[in-house]
């Protein structure tokens, strides 16, 4: 089963493109790094940033080990990111798709795009390149 391991330091990171991918995505008081893994395998780099509830969960990086791409696990981080966010109680996911991997792959600005857009992503009407999600909440926000 796939797990988003938290990440405090770059050096328990064991796979070197996301280790480097670690080392240099920003941080605020209120970013998250993870490593996803399965069976010890680490697959992928996630960088959050966790601002008050009545602002978007914001996904600032999703980068999947070049090894691991097209298997499906891009999507299944996603799904699991969704589901964090809404057990925060987050009624939206903000990200801006762009191209990471600029010299190693074939991904284009609208491919990603087109990738986020497939699974419910939609341009948001104040940020320019900026895409949202709206959320559906399994449990009621307390105080809401």
């Amino acid at each position: 089963m796939m797990q988003l391991r938290e990440i405090s330091d770059f050096h328990t990171v064991h796979t070197p493109e996301l280790k480097e991918r670690a080392q240099h995505s920003g941080r605020t008081t209120h970013t998250r790094h993870y490593i996803a893994q399965e069976d010890d395998v680490e697959l992928a780099f996630v960088s959050i940033d966790c601002w008050p509830v009545d602002k978007p969960f914001f996904l600032y990086e999703l980068f999947v080990a070049r090894k691991q791409r097209n298997k499906g696990i891009g999507t299944r981080i996603l799904q699991q990111i969704e589901k964090m966010s809404i057990e925060q109680g987050y009624r939206s996911i903000a990200l801006t798709p762009k191209p990471i991997d600029n010299n190693h792959d074939n991904y284009t600005q609208r491919q990603i795009i087109r990738w986020y857009e497939k699974r419910g992503y939609r341009p948001n009407s104040e940020f320019v390149r900026q895409f949202d999600k709206q959320l559906f909440l399994e449990k009621p926000i307390e105080g809401a």
